[in-house]
């Protein structure tokens, strides 16, 4: 009996190191894509990190959620099974009126880590149903401001 509730703690302790880690990991990434610049993202904007780009973007009243995804790129199927994922970090933030905005950025892959240079995956206004693809982050400010009127 002691041994099977020493072997189920020391489970119950290797499941949430690797919790911690992935956690840890996660912030990293989060970390690294919220201090890309957006100049390097798109050249047209500023020498400005991406965080401080969006918050502005956005305004200071939008709350802005980031996660670790894999760009939307898994389907589960047999085919895709073993393949080196790539990593997003997806920035999404409600707006007023319904809207939302979602912008993806690559920072690297699921077996390689991060590497490379950050790179925009997608960016897209979501409005009742309604996707509007953004083709370069530069357009982002003014079609939320054609959106609200």
């Amino acid at each position: 009996m002691r041994q099977m509730i020493s072997i189920i703690a020391l489970v119950f302790m290797m499941s949430a190191m690797a919790s911690a880690q992935k956690k840890s990991g996660e912030k990293r990434t989060i970390a690294y894509a919220k201090q890309a610049l957006v100049s390097r993202l798109d050249p047209i904007l500023p020498d400005q990190h991406l965080a401080e780009w969006l918050s502005q973007t956005v305004g200071p009243e939008a709350k802005i959620v980031w996660e670790v995804n894999d760009c939307g790129e898994q389907t589960g199927s047999r085919v895709q099974r073993g393949r080196d994922y790539p990593i997003c970090v997806e920035a999404r933030s409600e707006l007023s009126g319904g809207r939302s905005i979602i912008i993806m950025i690559a920072v690297g892959t699921f077996n390689k880590g991060i590497w490379g240079q950050p790179a925009v995956k997608d960016c897209f206004i979501e409005n009742k149903g309604q996707y509007q693809t953004i083709a370069h982050l530069s357009d982002l400010p003014k079609m939320l401001k054609s959106e609200s009127k």
